[in-house]
Parts: C-alpha cells; structure tokens; sequence
C-alpha cells in the first residue's frame, strides 16, 4: 500500500492533467450539444374504478402497487402514443441546422447562439407526405421576419414559399406552419418518418413513473423530453388527455351498462310489488283485515330478507358471467379489455397488471421483429397464458357465489317449511304477505343499489384528477456544464490512475530506487530527485565510501563512473557538484573522460581537446586544472573511441597521473551499447553506477549488470539522478 501512495504522489501531475483536461473537455462538449428540455405532469388515478357494490369492494387504489403499474402500462401503449403522434404531426422530425457544420454549430453555439437558440422554434401542423419522402430531407428557411419561408426538396430544387397560417402544399409535402420565432436566415430540417420508427424513438422518450418511493401513492408522473421546449408540455398533456378520454368513455360505459341492468331488474321488481300488492288488497276486500301472529310476521321478514340477499346474488352474477363471456370471446383477440373492478380479490390485480405489461412488451417487440419472432411468441404464450388466469380466476369466483346461491336457497326452503307449519294461520293468507314482504324488500334493494350506481357514475364521469399539468420547460435538464465538469473530473482521476499504472508496467525505464536495489549486492544506493545542497552532499558521501572501500590497496584507488546509456548534459553538470563537494576532503583527483559531451566542453567547461584520442597518436597533452588545482581532467579528444582503452601510451599516461594522485575517476557512458568499454573498468577497482531516472532503461542497466557480473568488477555505490 506505500508503493501504491508513493506511485501516486510520484505521479500526480500526470493524475491532475488527466482529470483537468477531461474536465475541460467535458465542459466544452456540453456548451457545444444542444439542449434538451422535460416537461413533467402528474396524475391522481381515481379510486372508483368503476365497480358497484353488488360486484364487490371497491379497490383501493392509494398505496395499491398492482392498480397504479396497470395505468403505467395503459399510459404507455401503443394506441395511446399513436394518437399522440398523429395529433401533433411528430412523424416529421424538426431539426435547428441554422449553422449545418457541426464544428462551426459548436462554436456558434459556445460564442454566440446559446443565449438565441431558444428563441428559434418551429411549429407545424396537417402534415402530410408520400412514401417516397420517407427518410429524405426538406430544408425550410425563413426568408424574413414576418413569417415567411421557403421549402427545397432532398435534392435540393425549390418547392415553394409560404407564409405563417396558410397551408403549403406541394407534390412531397404538404403542412401549415403554425409557430415560426427565430430571425432571417434560420433554418430547419424536416425529416419524415415511418410510423413505426418515430413510434420507437417517442416511447424511448417517454417516462412513466409511480411517485412516493417505496411507499406507492396512486399518483403517476408522466414526462417526455425534446430539444423543443414547448413540445415536450404539449405531448405530455396530449397523453394525459388521451388516457383521460379513453379512461372516461371506458368506465362510463361499463357504469352505464350496470345502470342499464338495474333499473331494468328494478322495473320488473316493482311490477312484481304492484301485482303482489294488488292481490294482497283483493283479498283483504273480500275477507277482511289479516292479522299475523308474532311468529308468523318474524318468519316473513326473514325469508324476505334472505330473498333480498339471492336477488343481489343473482345481480352480481349476471354481471360476471357477462364479463366472463366477454372476456373469453376476445381470448385470442386485441380487444380483452379487463374491467378494473371484476372482484376484490388481489389475484386479479396482479394478473390486470402483468396482462398490461406483456401487451406493452409485445407492441415494444414488434417495433423490431415480426410476429414469427422467437421473442414475441414467447411473450404471446405468457399472454395467452395469464388472459386463461383471468378466466380461471373469474370462473371461481362465478362457482363461489353459485354455491352461495345454492345455500341461500337452502336456508329458504328450510323457512318456507316453517313458516307454513305455522297453526292456526291460513297458507293462502301467508303465502300473500310472503310475496308482498320478498317483492318490497328487493324493491328497496334495487333501488338503494341504483342510486349507488348513479352516483357512481357520475363521479366516474369526473375521471382522475390531473394534480399539475405539464408546462414548457425553461431550463434545459441537458447538457449541464456543472455536471460534465465533475464528471469529467471524476473521470479524469480515475483514467489517470489507471493511465499511470500502464506506465507502471510498460515503461521500460528506470522509476524508482527499489527497482534496482535488489540487485546491488548490498551497496549503497543514493537517490538525488531534486539535487539540492544537502542531497549533493549527499551523493558525495556515497561516493567518499566508495573510495573508503579501496584504501585497502597498496596503489591509488580508482573506479568508473560508469554510465549504461547514453551521454546526459543533466547528469554531468550534478556529477560535477558531486565531485566538487567530494574533492574538499581530497587532496588531488585524476578525471578521466572517456567520451565527448554533445557541446565543446567537458567537465566544469574545459576544452575536449587535446585528450586521450591525441595522446593515442603520441601527441603531448598537459591536463586540465580545476578548483584550485585539486581536480586534474584528462578529456576525452578530437575523435574518442572506445579502443583508446587498449593503447599503451594512454595507459601508461593515465597510470602515472594516477600515481601522483590520490584518487582517479574514470567517466565512462553508453557502457550498455560498447563492449569495448569493458576495457575501461577493467583497469579500476570497481564502478560506481551513475543512473538518469526517466531516461536509462532497465534493460541497459541489467545488460550493465550482467557484464560487470561477467568480469567480476564489484559495484561500489549507485548515484540515481533526475
């Protein structure tokens, strides 16, 4: 983990640019992008959906999970985006091309039109086209600033002007513009579409969601995004509108239905009650007053009541078994349309919500594929598949109230039984205020039930409440300069740390101490980053203890400042501060530099020339002098060579100035690519490595290693500069 926050601190700057440079980069894209803008609205879906008491409980529908992602479902369909579609002409795409080069858009956009661009906008409306204009290009130009315009054709040939409000019609194209801001010279590209394509993009578009987390409310927001600020209010309240229409119609005239059915039962209830009602009167005209005994009048409520019960019985299951009939007509059709109130029971919400699911993801499949499409026959198999579900489900529910029927008939012939063994009451008498009693008390069922289904129906007419409406947006919600910088930035770190691990492994040059360390047989390794006064005091010290470890010889030491790549300016001028620090301690030192520099001077500025290359040729040379006379340099000549190693009369002169000195360095670079240079450390005690960080790689230092290996020179020190 140290090495891990080393490398990262070794290697910030690089880490810093990376993420700056994203972070620009990323913020310049988003000025350059155009906007785009989400207008939102939010719908309450009603709690009465359309059920009666006599079908069963309402649903309640706040915090009901399974209710509101079945009107997600609806909101999302296919019909109801069609009609959206059709309605505001959205097959024909609407481009801002006012600047077509996207480089000279971008920096129009950065400089100059992002504080106009809203303000250019076009509005269309009864648009039509052919089937040869699909998918090609027609450019509508404003010609000036009162509402006049220009079309050409994809190949670009004249179609025409036209004004704002008049409709314009040619053999391609025909359309009213509607709504034209922006001023002369503003440009458009209208593109017609296939159905089936926009209809793809429009729903990717499109969000429905439920609000309130993970505590469900039956509220739905309903949002859809554009680059034309105003459009995206007008499509989301158009969807709104649409689903509100079809909701509407849909239960009202489910609601209407049930009215219908029972005021009809109502109608011949009351016939009944008159009937019953005029009998009872004819016989009390010819026979008198009837008076009941208490036991007789009790029995008669109660087989009254019972009968009430089997009427509302038999309503709901004339209502279900409708339904159930309908449904299983459509089994296989488009048109199984699930009543959102069948019975209280969970199981058919869930079904209602995964049978509006499956339909979305079938009419999503079939924008891409054809019917024979592995995909959607899967999907219509599970379609197929819960819709049988449904029909299971209702057809136990339908067995549920026969059953309850059955025993409700039960239990009144059981009181019938007891009621005509009643002594001392006649069966005709008993049998009349039976009949009055059984027909008055469904009179008053049905007619309670009536009222709840008008009252209902009313409400329904009301629909779901639309809590805000969607208006046009003012701020864009992309691209956002803010949000592209930290991203950018947050991006760049993490490229940039990846960035430096790459270098951490691929680079082949030297990075650190510890990659070389190990392979120094225990002699001192000095690092010098920066090559400040204490660092180079430093270094000196290394190299101090390198001449400590040859005073055990009779003669001078001596020892190679041996370099494995190539010749560095930085190396020599620190190597020389070095060596300076080093001689205060030392009387008189010998450098030999075997190698030119790429200027004209050497070490601490002395000539290059006359040197070893013209002592090779039995010249007389004189050394250089240095600070003060304690630094004798023998440079490297006209022309060096590294077989100058091999000449007597360099050896012999460098063997005598060794003697007269006290120490003797030996300079020697690009020890890795020459051979030959083997020569030169062949005649000292042992090398001291010089090493450029960033620059020597480790494939010439190991290949260094192996040959001083070979030879058996022993490395006294290592000296790591920058």
């Amino acid at each position: 983990m140290t090495d891990f926050f080393r490398l990262l601190k070794h290697r910030f700057p690089v880490i810093a640019a990376c993420a700056i440079i994203l972070a620009v980069l990323m913020a310049i894209a988003a000025l350059a992008s155009p906007p785009t803008y989400e207008a939102r609205g939010i719908l309450q879906i009603s709690s009465e959906v359309g059920g009666f008491g006599f079908v069963g409980e309402y649903f309640n529908l706040a915090g009901s999970n399974q209710q509101v992602n079945t009107e997600i479902e609806i909101i999302r369909s296919r019909s109801i985006s069609e009609v959206v579609i059709d309605e505001l002409d959205l097959r024909l795409e609407i481009d801002d091309v006012t600047w077509p080069n996207p480089i000279i858009r971008a920096i129009h956009y950065i400089f100059t039109d992002k504080l106009t661009r809203s303000v250019r906008t076009l509005r269309l409306d009864d648009v039509e086209f052919t089937t040869r204009s699909i998918d090609r290009d027609f450019i509508l130009t404003y010609t000036d600033d009162s509402g006049n315009y220009r079309i050409t054709g994809p190949d670009g040939s004249d179609l025409g002007t036209g004004r704002q409000g008049d409709l314009f019609t040619s053999d391609d194209l025909t359309l009213r513009v509607t709504a034209m801001t922006g001023s002369r010279g503003a440009k458009f590209r209208l593109t017609p579409h296939k159905a089936w394509g926009i209809l793809k993009s429009f729903r990717e578009d499109l969000r429905v969601i439920p609000l309130g987390g993970a505590n469900r409310t039956n509220l739905i927001q309903i949002s859809w995004r554009s680059g034309n600020a105003t459009l995206t209010s007008d499509v989301v309240n158009s969807l709104i509108a649409e689903y509100e229409r079809r909701n509407t119609d849909w239960k009202t005239s489910t609601g209407s239905m049930q009215t219908r059915e029972l005021e009809a039962r109502l109608a011949e209830t009351t016939i009944q009650l008159n009937n019953t009602e005029n009998a009872l009167a004819d016989y009390k005209n010819q026979f008198g007053v009837i008076i009941l005994p208490e036991e007789a009048r009790l029995a008669v409520n109660e087989v009254s009541a019972r009968e009430a019960e089997k009427v509302d019985i038999n309503l709901k299951l004339s209502l279900l078994q409708s339904i159930h009939s309908n449904l299983a007509s459509e089994l296989h059709g488009e048109n199984f349309l699930i009543p959102p109130a069948l019975t209280s029971d969970p199981l058919i919400q869930q079904l209602a919500a995964d049978h509006a699911r499956l339909t979305v993801d079938i009419q999503n499949l079939l924008l891409d594929y054809t019917e024979l499409h592995p995909s959607v026959i899967a999907k219509m198999e599970s379609l197929q598949s819960v819709r049988q579900n449904i029909l299971d489900t209702l057809s136990a529910t339908v067995s549920g109230y026969i059953r309850q029927r059955n025993d409700i008939d039960e239990v009144i012939r059981t009181l019938d039984e007891r009621l005509y063994s009643i002594p001392d009451v006649e069966r005709d008498v008993l049998s009349l205020m039976r009949n009055v009693e059984v027909a008055e008390e469904a009179n008053r069922l049905l007619f309670r039930r009536l009222e709840e289904a008008r009252l209902v129906e009313t409400t329904l007419e009301i629909g779901n409440r639309i809590i805000d409406y969607a208006v046009p947006p003012v701020e864009p919600i992309a691209p956002s300069v803010k949000r592209n910088l930290i991203m950018g930035f947050g991006l760049g770190l993490v490229f940039g740390v990846f960035l430096i691990f790459l270098i951490e492994v691929f680079d082949p040059r030297l990075r650190r101490p510890e990659q070389i360390a190990g392979y120094m047989d225990g002699s001192p390794v000095c690092s010098l980053p920066k090559g400040t006064r204490e660092e180079i005091a430093t270094a000196a010290s290394t190299l101090a203890l390198a001449v400590i470890k040859c005073e055990s010889l009779k003669r001078t030491p001596s020892f190679s400042l041996l370099r494995p790549g190539p010749e560095s300016g930085t190396v020599r001028e620190q190597l020389e501060r070095v060596i300076s620090v080093l001689s205060t301690g030392i009387n008189s030192i010998l450098l030999v530099d075997t190698s030119a520099p790429d200027g004209e001077s050497g070490f601490y500025k002395t000539p290059t020339s006359p040197g070893i290359s013209e002592l090779s040729q039995k010249k007389e040379i004189n050394l250089h002098s240095v600070k003060g006379g304690k630094i004798d340099i023998l440079p490297a000549g006209e022309s060096p060579s590294s077989a100058h190693v091999t000449n007597s009369d360099v050896v012999d002169f460098i063997k005598e100035n060794r003697d007269n000195s006290d120490l003797a360095l030996y300079f020697v670079s690009n020890f890795a690519c020459d051979p030959a240079l083997r020569g030169w450390t062949g005649m000292s005690d042992g090398v001291v490595l010089i090493l450029h960080r960033n620059r020597d790689t480790l494939t010439d230092i190991f290949t260094t290693l192996e040959a001083l290996e070979a030879d058996k020179t022993p490395i006294l020190a290592t000296i790591i500069f920058d």
